[in-house]
C-alpha cells in the first residue's frame, strides 16, 4: 500500500513539478484583471502540490526503507497502527482537487468566456459523476476503509444519500458488514503470523489506547475485566452455509478434524472449500487417487482461505480415513454382489 501511495505521490509530483518551478508571469496581465487574479491562484496552487507531493514522496520513500529491515512481527505491529497514512492519503486526495481548480484556471485565462464556462461545467460534472460511482463501489468492496472516508465522502460528493448514510439505518448495516471483514482479517493474520502472536498486538494495541486516554484527560487508567477483549463481540459471519448439503457435509467433516477449533474458523475454512467447489465427495476423490493431489489442492497457493499446516493435515487425516472406509466397504460388499 505504501509502494502505491509513494508511486501515485511521484507520478503527481512528476506533473506539477514543470508549472511550480515556471510561474505565470502576472504582470502580463491587467492588475485587478480576473485573469491576474486566475493567474496569481494558479502559481499558489501550483506551489502548495510542489509541497505537498515532494513530503509524500519523502515520507513514503522513507518508511519503506525503514519497515523493509524489520521482522514480520513488527511489520504487523506497525499495519494495526496504520491511522496515520490516512493523513498521507487525505493529501493525496485533496491534491486532485488543487489539480482541478488549476485546471480550470487554465482553461478560463486561455479560453474565450462561453467556451472556458462550458468546458469547466463538463470536466467538473464528469469527475463528480465517476467520484459518486466510486464511492458506491467502495462501500460495497472495501468496508473497513469506507469507513474511514466516508466523512469526506459525505462532504466532497455533494450528494445528500451518501450524508444520510451517516445518520440512518444503513449505517448500521454497514458498520456491521466492516466488523465483519475486520474478523476475517483478523484471523488470517492468525493464520500467517500465529495466534499468540496477534493476541499479543491485540493487547498491546488496548493497552497503549488506554494509556493515551489516561495521558489526555488526566486520570488512571480504567481497570479492565479479567475476560474483556475486543473479540468479546462476536460478529455472525454472512452468508451461512448451513443450508446446503455441501456446506453440512464440510461442516460434519470439519467438526471431526478440527475439534479444537472455533465454530467462526470452521465456517471460514468451510467458505473457502466451497468457493473452490472442494466439496466432500472431490475430496475423498482426491484421496483415492493419491494423497499427493489431495494434499496440493489444500495448500495456500491454490486456496483463497489460508490454513495452517496442522489444520491441512487434520484435514487430509481425516479424509483419507473417510476414504479408506468407504474403500473397505466397498471391497466388502463387491463378493456378496
Amino acid at each position: 500500500m505504501m509502494s502505491s501511495l509513494s508511486m501515485v505521490y511521484g507520478l503527481v509530483f512528476s506533473g506539477v513539478a514543470g508549472s511550480a518551478l515556471s510561474p505565470f508571469e502576472v504582470a502580463d496581465w491587467a492588475e485587478g484583471s480576473t485573469e491576474r487574479l486566475l493567474a496569481n491562484f494558479y502559481n499558489l496552487a501550483a506551489s502548495l502540490q510542489f509541497s505537498i507531493c515532494i513530503g509524500g514522496v519523502l515520507f513514503t520513500t522513507y518508511f519503506l526503507v525503514f519497515i523493509n529491515t524489520q521482522p514480520d512481527t513488527v511489520i504487523f505491529k506497525c499495519v494495526s497502527n496504520f491511522n496515520f497514512t490516512i493523513v498521507y492519503m487525505y493529501l493525496i486526495f485533496y491534491s486532485t482537487y488543487l489539480l482541478l481548480a488549476q485546471l480550470c484556471a487554465i482553461v478560463y485565462i486561455r479560453s474565450d468566456p462561453e467556451w472556458a464556462w462550458a468546458t469547466i461545467g463538463i470536466l467538473l460534472t464528469f469527475f463528480l459523476v465517476l467520484f459518486n460511482h466510486w464511492i458506491y463501489a467502495m462501500r460495497d468492496a472495501f468496508p473497513i476503509a469506507s469507513l474511514h472516508f466516508m466523512p469526506a465522502f459525505a462532504a466532497l460528493s455533494f450528494n445528500p444519500h451518501i450524508a444520510l448514510q451517516l445518520f440512518g439505518r444503513r449505517w448500521t448495516q454497514f458498520k456491521r458488514s466492516a466488523q465483519h471483514t475486520a474478523e476475517v482479517m483478523i484471523q488470517e493474520a492468525g493464520n500467517n503470523f500465529g495466534n499468540d502472536v496477534v493476541n499479543k498486538l491485540r493487547r498491546d494495541v488496548s493497552h497503549e489506547q488506554l494509556a493515551h486516554q489516561a495521558g489526555a484527560d488526566g486520570s488512571s487508567p480504567p481497570v479492565r475485566k479479567k475476560h474483556s477483549s475486543p473479540r468479546d463481540i462476536r460478529v455472525v459471519p454472512e452468508g451461512t452455509n448451513a443450508l446446503s448439503e455441501s456446506g453440512k457435509e464440510l461442516a460434519a467433516v470439519l467438526k471431526n478434524a478440527l475439534a479444537h477449533s472455533s465454530p467462526d474458523r470452521r465456517d471460514h475454512i468451510i467458505n473457502g472449500l466451497l468457493i473452490e467447489e472442494l466439496t466432500v465427495p472431490r475430496l475423498l476423490a482426491m484421496a483415492k487417487l493419491n494423497i499427493v493431489v489431495l494434499d496440493s489442492a489444500l495448500k495456500t497457493d491454490n486456496m483463497r482461505v489460508q490454513m495452517l499446516t496442522g489444520e491441512r493435515f487434520a484435514i487430509i487425516e481425516t479424509i483419507c480415513a473417510m476414504a479408506s472406509g468407504t474403500a473397505s466397504a466397498a471391497r466388502e460388499k463387491g463378493p456378496e454382489q
